[in-house]
């Protein structure tokens, strides 16, 4: 498929969306009244935790290279990460991943095979854990916790024996660096969950933490499938369609999804501020380097 063909396919489910956010907000004008009951504290509390889950981005970003043994300062992958998240929202598809992966080549020599690997490795962590939250949300703790762990003993084995086979020695892994790995996506995977379960249980008191792990190990799949920005109507075309699992109707995902939204608005006019200082203080820095 041409670049052209995918840049119609984007376009194309974009104005899908469109079309369809707006007939449901034409029918269910409610949706307002209610989400002006919602608190503000609520909004701020969100747009934290997202600055939180970027710390926590940043530093899985440095964990994935050290399968490729390229290391990182931690402020330079906080400066590529808040650029890509940025360039991710304005351009559909897998802009981010492109964008990191030209980074890494002119700046690290890292070639474009190996990066796209280790990301491979890490989408393959990001879908274990996101099916396991799927899992213990599901069969609960007597179920769920056995197949989590089985799950991800088979995983972590399968991962730390053939990785270096599979990958024909590209990658290097070890013990610490695959436990990072684990660790911190479980951190990033956590934080979004603590973030849709305040969105859902101010929406209504009845949603648990059970449904919320389900609904977060849903939403996260649905990243997998990203044809408009930020995934905007494909995670909650997938939540709507996952409400059997989930036990959160329709009104209600799109409600949290509204206030994500809008607070995912403020955060990337924020990360567009701290971007544009950036730039701004390392252009100031040349030119007294060059009048001196």
């Amino acid at each position: 498929m041409s670049i052209k063909q995918k840049q119609i396919i984007n376009i194309g489910t974009l104005g899908l969306v469109t079309i369809f956010a707006v007939y449901y907000f034409i029918k269910h004008p409610h949706i307002f009244s209610e989400l002006n009951k919602l608190p503000v504290y609520l909004f701020v509390f969100v747009l934290l935790l997202n600055f939180v889950l970027l710390l926590i981005i940043s530093r899985l970003f440095i964990t994935s290279l050290m399968l490729n043994k390229v290391k990182m300062p931690f402020k330079s992958s906080l400066i590529l990460n808040s650029n890509s998240i940025f360039l991710n929202f304005f351009i559909p598809g897998q802009a981010g991943p492109i964008y990191r992966g030209y980074y890494l080549k002119e700046k690290h020599n890292l070639k474009v095979v190996d990066y796209t690997l280790s990301t491979l490795a890490y989408y393959a962590v990001f879908a274990l854990i996101s099916v396991n939250f799927i899992l213990l949300g599901y069969f609960k703790l007597k179920i769920g916790i056995p197949l989590v762990i089985l799950s991800s003993a088979i995983f972590y084995l399968i991962t730390i024996r053939y990785l270096k086979i599979f990958t024909k020695n590209r990658l290097f892994v070890n013990h610490r660096i695959l436990l990072d790995l684990l660790a911190v996506t479980f951190l990033q995977i956590l934080i979004s969950s603590v973030i849709y379960f305040l969105e859902l249980h101010f929406i209504s008191h009845n949603i648990g933490i059970y449904q919320t792990l389900t609904y977060t190990g849903i939403a996260c799949l649905s990243l997998f499938v990203s044809l408009t920005p930020a995934g905007i109507g494909i995670r909650e075309a997938f939540l709507i369609f996952s409400q059997q699992i989930t036990g959160v109707n329709t009104n209600q995902v799109v409600l949290a999804s509204v206030v994500d939204r809008s607070v995912f608005i403020v955060f990337l006019s924020l990360i567009g501020i701290y971007i544009l200082y950036h730039k701004y203080t390392n252009h100031e820095k040349i030119l007294i380097k060059l009048k001196k």
